[in-house]
């Protein structure tokens, strides 16, 4: 049997981490056949500068927003980057499967390997049956008024059918809410109900805009919804962070919080307490907080409290690329002294399980293949090697 092996300066398998002393071994299709000592005889094997790692897992992107690529201003806020998406992702399937295909170019290229994609509707599915990543789809809800619950609920519902029709599992398929700011008590409660969500997200704490309205029922979103001419006079504020407010709508399925840039300290202690009902991740996409104006939250608040992060690109309508190691040198350079390991994890096993793709990727076990990276430790290179 062909093979081939691999020593770094540091080898990350998915569970611990290693100097050159270990050995990769891989066969000529990449499979993993194992990680083993460094015998006598394989000390010419070349140490690569950098570290050993499985491929990355991106735990949020919009392929659908492709075609916006360059399209929109940056740093206009949450409220103005909602309206430049809504009033201007209009566009053909062609244009839209065209743009979706050459990302999904970029992602492979940028080393990943699998994908929690958010999809309005189902014009995705049919770039993923053949893409080489595997994509866990989830089918985003949005609806404020309580009136209209039953009706969104139910286009989610077609829309998550239409994803299964395609050919694609159902078990990479869940049905999932937008935001506090956009997704009403009732229609959480639905999106809870049905049994078709084997793993939950949402974006969550994005702005401070975002805080005043579900605290205090004012601000920025008032007005966005007064531009949609959605009458929400009926929303007073929950006195309650957004956290605080949307968590316990979740129940027993992990939970992967989305750019989290306004997190404090209780709204962490309450996001502990709610481990019980399943795991719960904590999402950062920092190069599109930034392109949007948003806040990027205090990762050593969540760091310090043993919250398990992910990493993620958002769309190219609010990122400049689709690249996990770009965001790995964002976090790095604003903490510079945030250990690379942390980040590697976050960007690899902690996604893997995230997403329950744990037994096929972010680990290097015997007969997998989880994709092999080699990254420099300020992660300022990446080379795909498998």
């Amino acid at each position: 049997m062909e093979y081939r092996k691999y020593r770094a300066q540091k080898l990350f398998d998915g569970l611990n981490w290693y100097g050159s002393e270990k050995v990769l071994i891989l066969n000529s299709e990449g499979v993993v056949l194992g990680v083993e000592d460094l015998q006598p005889e394989e000390t010419v094997i070349p140490v690569l500068e950098g570290i050993l790692c499985p491929g990355f897992i991106n735990t949020h992107c919009h392929l659908e927003l492709s075609h916006l690529k360059g399209k929109l201003p940056q740093k206009t806020g949450m409220v103005g980057f909602i309206k430049d998406v809504m009033t201007k992702r209009a566009a053909s399937v062609d244009e839209q499967i065209n743009a979706m295909n050459a990302a999904i170019v970029e992602l492979k290229a940028e080393g990943i390997v699998a994908v929690g994609d958010i999809c309005n509707t189902s014009v995705s599915a049919s770039v993923k049956s053949n893409a080489g990543i595997v994509f866990h789809n989830f089918i985003e809800i949005s609806g404020f008024v309580p009136a209209g619950a039953k009706s969104r609920y139910e286009a989610g519902l077609e829309v998550l059918q239409q994803f299964i029709a395609a050919g694609l599992s159902e078990e990479r398929v869940s049905l999932v809410p937008h935001a506090p700011y956009s997704v009403s008590a009732e229609l959480f409660k639905m999106i809870q109900q049905t049994n078709a969500h084997p793993i939950q997200t949402m974006h969550s704490q994005e702005s401070s805009a975002e805080e005043e309205w579900i605290k205090n029922g004012v601000g920025d979103f008032k007005g966005l919804f007064e531009f949609l001419k959605v009458d929400v006079d009926f929303f007073k504020g929950t006195g309650r962070s957004s956290l605080q407010y949307s968590l316990p709508f979740f129940t027993n399925e992990p939970l992967i919080l989305v750019h989290n840039g306004t997190i404090t300290k209780e709204d962490i202690d309450e996001l502990k307490s709610h481990h019980s009902q399943g795991p719960r991740y904590c999402c950062l996409c920092p190069n599109a907080n930034e392109f949007i104006g948003n806040q990027v939250p205090d990762i050593n608040l969540l760091r310090n409290a043993a919250i398990p992060i992910t990493i993620g690109t958002d769309s190219l309508a609010s990122n400049h690329h689709l690249s996990i190691r770009k965001e790995l040198q964002k976090l790095k350079e604003m903490y510079p002294n945030l250990p690379s390991e942390y980040l590697v994890e976050a960007a690899t096993s902690n996604g893997a399980q995230a997403l329950k793709l744990d037994e096929q990727f972010g680990a290097f076990k015997k007969n997998r293949k989880p994709g092999v990276n080699l990254i420099a430790e300020d992660f300022s290179l990446l080379r795909v090697i498998a």
